[in-house]
Formats: structure tokens, C-alpha cells, sequence
């Protein structure tokens, strides 16, 4: 086997081109201040920062901050134009510990603010308590500390060159007492009914923002709380509480006090409680059982669901254990709207009622429909799937009898994301509210809990109020046999325990603390070996043959040059982005800026009911207008629907100069419901354009994010949990420059058909592509790679045997019909003919769940009764980060 440096054909990989997942992790932008965060740095030849924003205007400009467009910009900056007088940059770092026990102080806020104008960094400590601060023009400083339950620290800093200060000690600070009180989103409430309650509140007091543990609430935005728990974030009744500062009302009462002067007089007013505001009984005489100050237990079929995966080599094999029981005194049938990975393949199904098993059988969605309602009236336990979106599934569970339980489960395989070294494991565990545009009722609605009648989509989600909790909770169970020694392993959103087997082995269970299913579970390993083992997979089944294979370029292609580029930055302004993931974003898209270079031009547009940009053309990327667009990334908010069409649109409608490659990066959270539309627009009009989504938040519609990616010839990354953002610089230098394009393959006696990616698009570092196809043929033959890069054409061999069974692999049939599915849904995305008979045909063949198959099974053995089951459906937590209250209709009072 000939083997170059160049490229790697691998098997440890999981993805196809555009569709490997990188998280990337900014720090929690929370604070008790409300000041822009433009915690960036610029590459030295393009340092130079405007003094004041006004200044940094080209003449006649409008003001960007108010929402006017600028007066355009030429397409190009002139050659001619002599390049910024850089700026010396430094290094600099310290630690942060408790003055009392020297233990280091982890998510602290660390704000550095040059004196005399308005340029800011900011960071956050990391677990050791240590802070960083990269590339930081050298100037004179005024340094802020913030860490919750101690006083601010202020300190004048001259930076002058790299330097590492001694630790910081933080003193702790006394918190007021208050009653314990609720906080929803804007809502503050206290707990005393029926009263008007005054308390004089100092900012010093109110010193961070968090939630009752770091662990479970370190990147949301939640509220405020005390160390020793005196003042502590809890569900809430929206529209009940009005918040006075100084005799006026406010809309954001938490950002308004971090700007008060100590001592002001605060009035939090609660209104009585109404019948209104209680939570609804369900069907029967089931109680309510209140629980404690924290929420309102509802009683809801749904009990556990239990996840055991295991993975072997880049392919993962995961069982779903749905728990229903009835808390009701009547019959009843439960129906649960949950998400599964993108690229799942359902392939296996099972009811257990009685001590009886029941296997599932697919069939075409509308004879499974018709079976099910039947065995429904008759009486009998019943259970379908169905499959809303490639992400989006619904379990309904007819018949359960009180006090009894019925078990659901389901198996699907799915391929795991290979970046940089790194695979990654996902696991959904709740569906975020979708915006859908007026007029459209193909989408998924976003009601409260008991709501679903006011829904006029084909899919509907109930959630419950941040005062509302259901028993559901979730255990996972992750065996990975990595096949090399696992250097490292990392949780982004959940705490976990690790029990090692070898070095190559290892479990991973969620821990008992963090069960709540109210974000996905991402974990990441990277593997020892710098290049993986070139290996091709096949399996044979009956007298078809499949295999797999993975693309990774080159390393050294970072070492590239790149070409100058237009890049579009698209930033989701919509209400469920509100909060903590339109601060993250706004901080990924400020770095992004700085980074720029001088022959670069770029454009901003902001989307939500519409779409506006920073001006009518591409603007060249000179400090003072980098500095023109940090100020209108800063100036926005997060605030009704979410048109991404608009923003796509806007996007791809800009005049493209050939000179330049053409970058989009969109920024969403991905919540809406109409996401053949956005695909139909990005094959529409992406042209020579690449697109590159950032999915934002803990549980962003990945669905929507690949799409985009796969759509666009791009990549996607998401931006989640608590890692350092300069993760955001590494993921735009590599996207710039593809390692390996016009990629070309010779099969040689390898007679392939049905390959996917039908069409091969550039590579990037660290990105691999994925190829899954059936073949023909025997004997040993040889498979040449070739493409360029950097104008040179590079290439590899690879001996392959057909007959091997070595690496037979059960899973690739059906991941290859998934993929065969996907290919036949884009097909008739673009033709605008709808592929339902090939996808039945190829579902019901490989007994898979698609848009067109459901799996059913009943029990047949025993009828429940002749009454009528009364409808449950299973409310589900909005995902962490989100806000209840700009995200769900018909909200309950």
C-alpha cells in the first residue's frame, strides 16, 4: 500500500463533508454588568482600533446603533492603501483563589477595559481558576474581577509585555437576606402572597449571575443567587410580577440594577394568585402534588427513559427505553414529541406490556396510522413511531390502564463526528420551540402545557412553565471501544463518571445529579494516533455488498496561503435567542471580526421578523470599519420571529466580487419550522458561495445546522458550554482555505454504485468526508485518491481486498440506506417531485422509519376495556438557555 503524507483515508471518522460537528465553547457571557462584550483581539498587522466609534465612520454614515444602514462602501479597499501601523500586543494572564482558603475560584468574570476609550476583553476564569488574555494591544487598563458571593475586584494594570500577575484574593461578601424568590426569564417573584413588598437592594449585593450549582447552570442565563443559598433562582409565573426601581418600572430589571448606584430603593410587586395561574389537572382524578418552593410536580405518563449506546470505532449503536406509566384513574394514551440524531436509522422496535414482548413491524406511515387507531378502539395496548423530521420523531403509547407501566424501546445506528483528532457523541434530549412564518402549517408549534388545541401545525410540542416539573428524568450508559488509547475525554453540557476498562475502552455513565432532560448530551474523546489507519469497511448482505470510507486531508494544509475573502456574517436576532446565546454568538461573531485581514471585506446582517445590514455592500476590513461592525454587533438584541429566509436571502443577494472566495457564517439556535424552505432558498442561491453554520445553545436543531453546511458546500460548528473561544479562531482560519479540492477517485475493480456524497465537495483540515456506497466485484484491487492542493495535485493508493470479512460491519446497510434516504429527499428538494415511493420502497426493504414508514406493534393478546383512552400528551422542559417566555405560545397565567 502506497501511502503519502498528503491525505489519509481512514476508518475511524464519522462524517460527510460539511456535517462534522465541532462544539465550540465560549466562556458564560453572563455578569452583573451590562456592558458590550467585544472580548477580541485583532492579528497585529490589523490592530489598530478606532478611539471613538463616531470617528471610525466613514463621512455621511448613519448611525448603525439605531438600526440605519450606512451609507455603502466600495465592493474592494484600493490596493494602494498602505496598511495599518501595527500595534505591539502582549500576553496577559493571572489566577483567582479565595482569600480565606486559597481554592481557586472557576467561571469568575475578568473584564479588561482600556482607560480613555470604550475597547473591552473579557474572559472567564477556567476550573483551575486561571485567566488568559491573548494578543492585548499594550496599554494601561482598568482591570474588573467578578465572581459571585464576593467583592468586586478594581485595579489600574499597565501592559507592556507578556506578563503573568500573582493570584488574585477574592473576599467574601455578605448577601442580603431575602425571602427565597422565583425568577422566570424577566419575572422576579417573591414569595409572600397577596402583598406589595419593598426591599432596598445595593448593586454591590447583586454580584453575578448563575443558578443553584455550577455544574448544572454555568452558561445560562438564569438569575441571581447567594452562595449560602438566601437568594436562588427558581421557576415563575410570568406577567404576575412588576419590577420598580426608584418608582419607575422596568422591562429588564436584572441588567437595570447592575448599572444603579449602591443603595437604591427596589420595589418587587407580586400579584394575587388567580385560579388562572394554577397548573391544570390532567385527565381523571390524578392530584397535583406540590413538591416544594422549587415547582409543581405534573403528573405526566412519561416516566424514565433510559439510554444505553455503545460505539465501535466511528459507528454508534444506541437503545432508547421509554418508561410510560399512567398516574391517572382512567385509561389513557400518551404521546411524546422527542429528537433523535439527524442521521439515526430506527431499525428495531419493541412493546413490552404484561410480561409480554412485542417486536415492531414497519409499514407505510398511513396503513400504520390506520392499524393503530383500530387496535386503539378495540382496546388493545398499541404503540407507533413516526418520524416528523430526520431529528424530530413521535412516540404514542394507546391504552395504558391506571397504575400500569408499558416499556417502549427502539435501536438506531448512527456514525459519530470526526474533528481534529476528536469524535463526537450525541445524544438529544429535548426539542427545541420552533417559530413558524405566518401562513406556513407544515412546522412544529411551540405551545404551553394543555395548549395543543390552539396549534395549527402538523406537529405539535407542549412545555411545561418554568414553575411546572414532571417525574421524567433520564440515565445514559456510553461504552466506547475506540480501537487506540483515549487521551482525553470531555462532557460539554452534562457531569458525568468515567470507569475505565483499558486504554482503549471505557464507560461513561450521566451522573444521578444531572437527569433532568432539558439539553443534548455531547461527549467528545480524542484518540492517541496522529494519523489514523487507512482502512476501507465492508459488509455483505445476501448478494449485496456495501462499504464505507473516510477522506482526511492533509495536516499541513494549515500552513496554506489563503486568497482574500468576502465574508458575510448572519447573526439570529430572534426571541428564542434572547439572553445567553445571542451574548455568545455576538461574542463568537466579535472575534471572527478581529481576525479579519486588511484585503478582506466583509458585510453583518441581523434576521428576525426581517432582515437588515450593516450597509448596501461589502466593506473593506480596515480597523476602523472592523471597529464600525464590532459597535453594530454590540447594538443587538434578541426580539420576535425567526425568518431565516429573510437572512438567508439577504445573505446570498450581495453583488460577489469573482476575485474573492465568498464565506456566509450563520449564527442560530436553528428554531424553526420550516426548514425544506430555508434548504430550497440556500440551493436557490448559493452559487460560489460557501455557507458555515454555528449552532447556538444547549440544544440547537441540528437538523437545520447540517443541512445548511451540506447545502452551502460548508462546515458546521456549534457553540455550546464553557471552552475557550478561541476555538472560534481556529474554526474560521481553517474554513478560509480548503486542504484539498477537485477531489477525484479511481475505484479500479471496484465497481461502485449509489455513493454518497453524490457530489464530492472541497475538504477542510481536520474535517473528514465520509463515503458510503454498495460495490460490486471481488479479488484485491487498488483505490486511487487524487485532488489539489495549494495548485499541486496530491494523491494516495489504497490496497483494498473485496472478500475481506475482517471488517465486516452489520450497521452499514441500513446507515447506508439512511444515507440513500437523504439523498432521495434532496433530490426532490431541488427537482420540486416528491421521492415518497422510492423512500417507502427503500424503508420497508431495510425496515427503517423515514417521513414516509412508521413502526408499529400491538398487543393483541388482551383488551383493556371498550372506554375511550383519554389523550396525554408528554410536556417537556424548554431546552436550558432558552427563554420560556419569548419562545412559547398560549403561556399560561
Amino acid at each position: 500500500m502506497k501511502l503519502e503524507t498528503t491525505l489519509v483515508v481512514a476508518l475511524l471518522a464519522a462524517v460527510s463533508i460539511g456535517c462534522g460537528e465541532e462544539p465550540i465553547v465560549p466562556q458564560d457571557p453572563e455578569s452583573n454588568e451590562s456592558v458590550p462584550v467585544q472580548a477580541a483581539s485583532r492579528e497585529t498587522e490589523n490592530e489598530r482600533v478606532s478611539e471613538r466609534a463616531d470617528a471610525s465612520r466613514p463621512a455621511g454614515s448613519p448611525d448603525s446603533a439605531r438600526g440605519s444602514s450606512p451609507a455603502p462602501a466600495p465592493a474592494r479597499a484600493p490596493r494602494s492603501e498602505p496598511l495599518p501601523t501595527p500595534i505591539p500586543t502582549a500576553r496577559f494572564e493571572g489566577s483567582l483563589r479565595n482569600a480565606e482558603t486559597h481554592e481557586p475560584l472557576s467561571f469568575a468574570n475578568v473584564v479588561l477595559r482600556r482607560l480613555g476609550d470604550s475597547l473591552l476583553f473579557e474572559v472567564m476564569t477556567d476550573h483551575t481558576g486561571r485567566f488568559a488574555f491573548e494578543r492585548i494591544p499594550q496599554d494601561r487598563y482598568d482591570l474588573k474581577v467578578l465572581y459571585l458571593g464576593f467583592k468586586p475586584i478594581h485595579q489600574t494594570v499597565e501592559i507592556n509585555g507578556d506578563q503573568v500577575l500573582p493570584p488574585f484574593d477574592a473576599q467574601v461578601t455578605v448577601v442580603k437576606k431575602f425571602e427565597v424568590f422565583d425568577v422566570s426569564g424577566d419575572a422576579i417573584m417573591v414569595e409572600v402572597k397577596n402583598t406589595e413588598t419593598v426591599q432596598t437592594i445595593g448593586s454591590e449585593d447583586l454580584v453575578g449571575y448563575a443558578v443553584d450549582t455550577v455544574e448544572a447552570g454555568v452558561g445560562s442565563q438564569a438569575g441571581i443567587v447567594s452562595r449560602d443559598g438566601e437568594l436562588h433562582v427558581r421557576g415563575g409565573r410570568g406577567g404576575e410580577i412588576s419590577f420598580r426601581i426608584d418608582g419607575v418600572n422596568v422591562d429588564d430589571p436584572l441588567g437595570s440594577m447592575s448599572q444603579l448606584p449602591p443603595q437604591t430603593e427596589v420595589w418587587v410587586i407580586e400579584a394575587a394568585e388567580s385560579d388562572a395561574a394554577k397548573p391544570r389537572d390532567g385527565p381523571g382524578s390524578g392530584a397535583l402534588t406540590t413538591i416544594d418552593q422549587d415547582g409543581t410536580e405534573i403528573p405526566l405518563p412519561l416516566r424514565h427513559t433510559h439510554v444505553d449506546a455503545r460505539i465501535d470505532g466511528y459507528i454508534a449503536n444506541v437503545e432508547v427505553e421509554q418508561t410510560f406509566h399512567n398516574p391517572f384513574e382512567e385509561k389513557i394514551e400518551a404521546k411524546y414529541v422527542f429528537p433523535l440524531p439527524s442521521n439515526a436509522a430506527v431499525h428495531d422496535f419493541l412493546l413490552e406490556v404484561g410480561g409480554r414482548t412485542i417486536r415492531g413491524i414497519v409499514r407505510e406511515r398511513a396503513q400504520a396510522r390506520e392499524i393503530y387507531e383500530q387496535a386503539k378502539r378495540r382496546g388493545h395496548v398499541a404503540s407507533l413511531l413516526s418520524q416528523e423530521r430526520p431529528n424530530i420523531f413521535i412516540q404514542e403509547v394507546a391504552n395504558i390502564e391506571p397504575g400500569k407501566t408499558v416499556d417502549v424501546s427502539l435501536r438506531y445506528f448512527n456514525t459519530l463526528a470526526y474533528v481534529d483528532g476528536w469524535f463526537e457523541f450525541v445524544f438529544p434530549m429535548v426539542v427545541g420551540p420552533r417559530y413558524n412564518p405566518p401562513g406556513f402549517t407544515g412546522g412544529v408549534a411551540a405551545v404551553a402545557r394543555g395548549r395543543s388545541g390552539q396549534s395549527k401545525q402538523d406537529t405539535t410540542v407542549e412545555y411545561l412553565a418554568p414553575n411546572e416539573r414532571s417525574g421524567h428524568d433520564v440515565d445514559l450508559i456510553l461504552d466506547i471501544n475506540a480501537g487506540m488509547a483515549i487521551e482525553e475525554l470531555l462532557s460539554i453540557n452534562h457531569v458525568v463518571d468515567r470507569g475505565s476498562l483499558d486504554e482503549a475502552q471505557t464507560r461513561v455513565t450521566l451522573s444521578p445529579l444531572d437527569t433532568i432532560p432539558n439539553k443534548d448530551f455531547v461527549l467528545r474523546y480524542r484518540v492517541a494516533a496522529n494519523e489514523l489507519k487507512p482502512a476501507v469497511i465492508t459488509q455483505q448482505e445476501g448478494p449485496d455488498k456495501y462499504f464505507s470510507m473516510m477522506l482526511i486531508p492533509p495536516a499541513q494544509a494549515d500552513a496554506l496561503p489563503r486568497s482574500p475573502v468576502e465574508f458575510v456574517f448572519v447573526l439570529d436576532c430572534s426571541g428564542s435567542m434572547s439572553g445567553w446565546p445571542i451574548e455568545v454568538a455576538k461574542r463568537a461573531m466579535s472575534r471572527a471580526l478581529t481576525h479579519l485581514k486588511p484585503d478582506d471585506t466583509f458585510q453583518i446582517i441581523r434576521f428576525s421578523e426581517s432582515a437588515s445590514s450593516l450597509g448596501a455592500a461589502m466593506i473593506p476590513a480596515t480597523a476602523e470599519n472592523v471597529a464600525r461592525g464590532l459597535q453594530f454587533v454590540q447594538s443587538l438584541h434578541g426580539s420576535g420571529g425567526t425568518r431565516m429566509v429573510e437572512g438567508i436571502k439577504a445573505a446570498l443577494d450581495f453583488a460577489h466580487d469573482p476575485s474573492r472566495e465568498r464565506v456566509v457564517s450563520f449564527m442560530t439556535d436553528g428554531f424553526i419550522g420550516n426548514e425544506n424552505e430555508i434548504f430550497s432558498a440556500v440551493v436557490d442561491k448559493v452559487g460560489d458561495s460557501r455557507i458555515f453554520s454555528f449552532g447556538v445553545g444547549t440544544s440547537p436543531n441540528r437538523h437545520l445546522l447540517e443541512g445548511l453546511a451540506r447545502y452551502g458546500k460548508g462546515a458546521v460548528a456549534y457553540i455550546t458550554g464553557n471552552r475557550d473561544p478561541v476555538e472560534v479562531d481556529r474554526f474560521y482560519d481553517r474554513v478560509r482555505r480548503p486542504a484539498l479540492t477537485d477531489i477525484e477517485i479511481d475505484w479500479g475493480a471496484m465497481r461502485v454504485s449509489n455513493v454518497y456524497p453524490r457530489a464530492i465537495h472541497d475538504v477542510f483540515v481536520g474535517r473528514p468526508l465520509l463515503l458510503t456506497g454498495r460495490y460490486e466485484g471481488g479479488g484485491t484491487t487498488r483505490v486511487k485518491v487524487s485532488g489539489r492542493m495549494g495548485g499541486k495535485t496530491h494523491s494516495i493508493e489504497l490496497e483494498v481486498d473485496l472478500d475481506s470479512r475482517e471488517q465486516q460491519v452489520r450497521a452499514l446497510p441500513v446507515l447506508w440506506a439512511r444515507r440513500e434516504i437523504e439523498a432521495l429527499s434532496e433530490a426532490g428538494l431541488r427537482s420540486g417531485l416528491s421521492p415518497g415511493g422510492e423512500i417507502t420502497a427503500l424503508a420497508l426493504r431495510h425496515q427503517l422509519v423515514s417521513r414516509y414508514t412508521s413502526f408499529l406493534a400491538v398487543d393483541a393478546a388482551e383488551i383493556t376495556g371498550e372506554e375511550a383512552a383519554r389523550l396525554v400528551p408528554v410536556a417537556i422542559p424548554v431546552p436550558q438557555g432558552v427563554r420560556y417566555e419569548s419562545t412559547v405560545s398560549g403561556l399560561r397565567r
